[in-house]
């Protein structure tokens, strides 16, 4: 992913309605605040980016990040405070087996640099302890594809089947899969449709992450809040991301 794609992540993750949204899912499907706020979780983030989640994750447990571009790794540790952040791929994590309780990987294994989502998903499964817990979020159906994936560089969208056998093959045994970010869906396949249209040039394509102004930002923020109180009593049959919790075998 281009640079110019990390500094505007940082730039807007901390208040950009998507990713506050997104973490709070990772934070109720995992049942964090459950917890006692002890830190003896000992918490990867495998595709840390600019160390949003990292920081989030930071209350539960000891967080150790990793990604494969070195401006996101030096945002992590300068801007962010993130010491034990690393240059590494998710496909040849640098730790032993069994090496933690919990691995948090946001739209990474569906990433061109990922190569190989299976071997993504094995390494993943070799560093977590049996019993510890896989939390994944991936962009959902190849009909939403657009600009953004281009700017991203998101090779793979995902269905709810691929997904299932995708863990079952690396040894996880689903807990929640759900689609989320349903009812904004419309919206998004719109966006998505309208990109297509103008063109998939890797040169010029722009991302989705911005922020929008306040009262937009502050709706939308609203809107997936209320999508989150659906997803505490059920999962949602379609969204334009999928949310798992896997549990090692």
């Amino acid at each position: 992913m281009k640079r110019e794609e990390f500094e505007q992540m940082y730039a807007a993750e901390d208040r950009l309605w998507w990713y506050q949204s997104l973490r709070d899912r990772v934070v109720a499907l995992l049942d964090l605040d459950a917890r006692p706020a002890s830190g003896e979780l000992r918490i990867l983030d495998a595709g840390c980016g600019t160390g949003g989640m990292s920081a989030r994750l930071q209350p539960y447990g000891t967080v150790v990040g990793i990604d494969l571009a070195p401006f996101a790794v030096a945002v992590c540790r300068d801007r962010r405070g993130l010491a034990d952040t690393a240059v590494a791929s998710i496909t040849a994590l640098p730790f032993p087996e069994a090496s933690f309780d919990l691995a948090v990987s946001l739209d990474v294994i569906s990433d061109a640099g990922t190569g190989n989502d299976a071997h993504a998903l094995a390494e993943l499964s070799r560093v977590l302890r049996p019993g510890g817990r896989l939390c994944l979020n991936l962009p959902a159906f190849r009909w939403l594809a657009g600009e953004h994936d281009v700017a991203v560089e998101t090779k793979r969208r995902y269905t709810r089947s691929e997904v299932l056998a995708l863990l079952a093959q690396a040894g996880f045994i689903p807990e929640r899969l759900t689609y989320w970010n349903t009812l904004l869906l419309p919206a998004v396949a719109a966006a998505r449709g309208l990109s297509r249209l103008r063109g998939l040039d890797a040169t010029t394509a722009r991302s989705d992450v911005s922020v929008p102004a306040a009262p937009i930002n502050g709706t939308l923020r609203a809107i997936t809040q209320l999508e989150g109180r659906l997803l505490r009593r059920t999962d949602l049959p379609i969204g334009s991301s999928l949310l798992c919790v896997a549990r090692r075998a």
